[in-house]
């Protein structure tokens, strides 16, 4: 088997469910437990073209903010663009990269991560030039990648190869809808159209996202992203401790005890706060391609019973609701709870 690289981006993804408003105390010991559990990228969070000052800090990871941070050597760090925030004109990009991004080498950054929709990636090659020409590696994660899109996914690929300048092509499993089945059939449509370094990023909502994980390294992936516990959007993501353990136990079980303090003192209250995992509502979003922050809202919902969230899925399920958009939600609530004429 080829060398994996392991990113955990449990500050980025995790975030989701708390703000982005992470401790200094969790920063600090999950940045130790990262620096020797095996991992060799750590995503630090977003970098945000627009920042909104109600989020917490790792929703916009600035390089002064970056600069404070203990971050420990020998690690790669990284973040992630939303590329449609900029790839809109050529204006937005100047000035996203006039305000947001300095040279890579006055910067404790490696790695920008660049995320789109699949059927958007011929608008992202100038970014990705602008990031090239700053000493930046790039990676290009493209999301809502399901069977239905396979066709379209390998063309829109053939331009970035040409480019030269994307280490590793990244597809997400953004509706946790793929089973270990689907993966191969990804790959290879993939491989039309991008030869380069490959790299997984799934989600939970089956409970098939170490499965999944796994049969990508089998069919040539090299790139898998985790979180620690699984902590990410919905019902998250592969945990790192398993991967650790399925792919690098030997220079993992050192560590093992590190991750485990980790997080029992600072995850594990976290979920049972927020609620991610697997369960039957994000089963069944990713069965009808729903996207899953309706449900991690949903869940929130404390004026809600399972057989109202029920009922608002099947309302949801007759909208396109592949985006999350409040006024779609607000809609469908309401739809749910209208007495039948």
């Amino acid at each position: 088997m080829a060398k994996i690289t392991l990113l955990d981006c449990t500050l980025r993804d995790g975030g989701y469910h708390n703000n982005w408003d992470f401790s200094d105390k969790f920063v600090e010991q999950y940045l130790a437990v990262m620096s020797g559990c095996g991992v060799d990228i750590v995503e630090l969070g977003y970098r945000d073209a627009n920042p909104d000052n109600r989020r917490g800090r790792f929703a916009n990871c600035s390089d002064e903010f970056l600069a404070g941070l203990p971050l420990p050597a020998g690690l790669t760090y990284a973040v992630m663009l939303d590329a449609k925030q900029v790839v809109s004109s050529t204006q937005a990009l100047d000035e996203f990269m006039c305000r947001c991004i300095k040279p890579a080498s006055e910067s404790v950054v490696d790695l920008m991560r660049v995320a789109i929709n699949y059927k958007e990636v011929s608008k992202v090659s100038p970014l990705i030039r602008r990031l090239a020409a700053q000493g930046y590696r790039v990676a290009l994660n493209l999301m809502q990648v399901t069977n239905g899109v396979l066709a379209e996914l390998s063309h829109s690929l053939l331009e970035l190869e040409e480019l030269e300048l994307v280490e590793s092509v990244y597809f997400a499993d953004s509706f946790g809808c793929m089973t270990p089945l689907d993966i191969p059939k990804v790959v290879a449509s993939i491989r039309k159209g991008w030869q380069g370094e490959i790299g997984f990023h799934g989600h939970d909502n089956k409970g098939l996202a170490l499965l999944n994980a796994l049969e990508a390294t089998n069919t040539g992936i090299t790139w898998i992203d985790s979180t620690v516990n699984g902590m990410g959007r919905g019902a998250g993501n592969v945990t790192t401790e398993s991967l650790l353990n399925a792919l690098y136990y030997e220079r993992y079980k050192a560590h093992h005890g590190h991750m485990n303090q980790l997080i029992a003192c600072h995850i594990e209250p976290l979920m049972e706060k927020y609620k991610w995992g697997t369960n039957l509502f994000y089963y069944i979003a990713a069965e009808k391609k729903i996207h899953p922050m309706y449900i991690q809202v949903l869940i929130a919902n404390k004026h809600l019973d399972r057989m109202a969230l029920l009922a608002v899925l099947d309302e949801l399920a007759q909208h396109d609701a592949s985006r999350f958009r409040a006024d779609v939600l607000d809609m469908c609530l309401e739809a749910s709870v209208a007495e039948p004429a």
